[in-house]
């Protein structure tokens, strides 16, 4: 890592790190009406929750789409997953769609020998980010 990405990268971690811990919540870019996912009704809050969760702690890598292409990100290495794939290769079955569970161990404990560390969340912000995250692709997506 170079001096100048090395820089970049702790301005980036400081200015997150100071917006969580003033408490700041980024306005979600739009309003979401409820959704179905996996055959189970999301309730509107829940997406919104799910979305102030991700834009504190998963934008900068995972990108404003969940394209895997934040300002961290782009940097990292292996990279981020694509996250509107929806197709998780560290899941139990890689072509199946994981349940609620794996992905809040994910978020629990991390994935090894990956950037991506475990997150101190709260239950409803773990289940809500969850939800958010899985509303980013159309493999979840149930009519």
């Amino acid at each position: 890592m170079t001096r100048a990405v090395a820089s970049r990268f702790a301005a980036l971690t400081s200015c997150a790190a100071i917006a969580w811990l003033a408490g700041c919540e980024a306005t979600p870019s739009s309003e979401r009406s409820s959704i179905t996912l996996n055959g189970v009704d999301v309730p509107s809050a829940v997406l919104a929750r799910g979305e102030r969760v991700y834009r504190q702690r998963c934008l900068l890598c995972h990108g404003e789409s969940g394209d895997g292409k934040g300002p961290m990100g782009v940097k990292l290495s292996p990279p981020p997953l694509d996250l509107r794939s929806g197709k998780y290769p560290h899941a139990p079955d890689p072509n199946a769609l994981p349940d609620d569970a794996y992905f809040d161990q994910l978020l629990v404990r991390g994935i090894e020998n990956t950037p991506m560390q475990p997150f101190d969340l709260e239950h409803d912000d773990r289940h809500a980010v969850i939800q958010y995250i899985k509303s980013l692709s159309p493999r979840f997506v149930t009519k």
